[in-house]
């Protein structure tokens, strides 16, 4: 794998190892505030057992493990730990709430109502009011992950009601197989109620049609990575995108103008509510709400495509979980 040039876009092109050695330097940034920093929930043994093995190479000492393996490693515990002081992260609802509470003023994107499945006030409430808005809105589950059971209207006006009015019945019954395999905090999320919010006018959905593209550093530099390496792509087998270069331009306009913003929000979040990660989806772009979160995701996917990032993420939280509690790691981070 290695660093594309970039230069249609615009964007550096360094080689593959100097970028890696800047997300290092990243990683290695949050690994050496680990002493001191206090979290609301301590690592249980089991966790700290499995982030010696991971350090070491696995218990068979040749083995080696991503990011993708501590989120699953983390998801099986949750179920043993149940820890309730963690499900607010995993509920669309609560989490907008608190943190509003966190920052000392609204970041995510305004959420304009909630039900519950049985409802039938709170359900026709929602629906009426989503039949007479004019401005962009999305249905989803207050459990929810994945994107599944979301239903994203950016014209109401244009759609029938009974089609709208169905979104959300629907919304609040909804199931997928694959939250069955999300972590206990998020399944401990109250099950079929449903939240109404406010949505940017124009959603660019890179996520979905150039996932893993770019990489932002902690300095707010953005970075494009090399499409055609093999191996690169596990997920999305179908040939890669051109990435559009007038898309590149906005968003490195707005990041020189919020970035600082968005990573210090981000940072505080984790910090304030003692989290030892933390995905903040943040939503650019929009000239009504400007940057906005979209939710906070906990136990998360982060990188798993990028192999390599993915394998350094989990080594340096690893390190990070060990160092907190005092132990001397006696091999490299990397």
């Amino acid at each position: 794998m290695a660093a594309a040039s970039g230069s249609d876009a615009g964007l550096p092109g360094p080689s593959f190892a100097t970028l890696l050695q800047r997300v290092e330097r990243d990683l290695l940034a949050g690994v050496a505030s680990a002493p001191g920093f206090t979290v609301c929930c301590e690592p249980s043994e089991e966790l700290l057992r499995y982030c010696r093995d991971l350090l070491a190479g696995g218990k068979s000492g040749n083995s080696v493990k991503d990011w993708r393996c501590v989120m699953n490693k983390r998801i099986g515990l949750s179920y043993k730990e149940k820890r309730q002081e963690l499900v607010w992260l995993d509920d669309k609802l609560e989490q907008v709430e608190r943190t509003m509470a966190l920052l000392k003023g609204e970041r995510h994107l305004p959420l304009l109502g909630h039900a519950r499945k049985g409802d039938a006030t709170g359900l026709e409430k929602l629906s009426k009011m989503l039949v007479k808005s004019s401005e962009p809105m999305v249905v989803k589950p207050r459990h929810g992950s994945n994107s599944k059971h979301v239903f994203l209207w950016p014209r109401p006006q244009e759609v029938d009601a009974n089609s709208l009015e169905d979104s959300v019945l629907k919304a609040s019954e909804s199931h997928d197989k694959s939250w069955d395999k999300e972590s206990w905090n998020q399944n401990a999320v109250p099950f079929l109620d449903l939240v109404l919010a406010d949505v940017m006018s124009r959603p660019k959905m890179w996520k979905n049609t150039h996932p893993q593209y770019l990489w932002v550093a902690r300095d707010g530099s953005i970075h494009l990575w090399d499409q055609t390496a093999e191996g690169f792509q596990t997920r999305h087998a179908k040939e890669p995108e051109d990435l559009p270069v007038e898309l590149v331009h906005l968003l490195r306009e707005i990041l020189a103008e919020h970035w600082q913003r968005l990573r210090a929000d981000s940072e505080q979040i984790a910090t304030l509510a003692g989290l030892d990660e933390i995905r903040v989806d943040w939503l650019l772009g929009d000239p009504k709400w400007g940057p906005r979160i979209g939710e906070l995701t906990y136990m998360g996917t982060f990188a798993i495509e990028l192999i390599p990032v993915s394998l350094r993420l989990a080594r340096a939280f690893a390190h990070a979980h060990l160092l907190r509690k005092g132990e001397a790691v006696h091999f490299a981070c990397f």
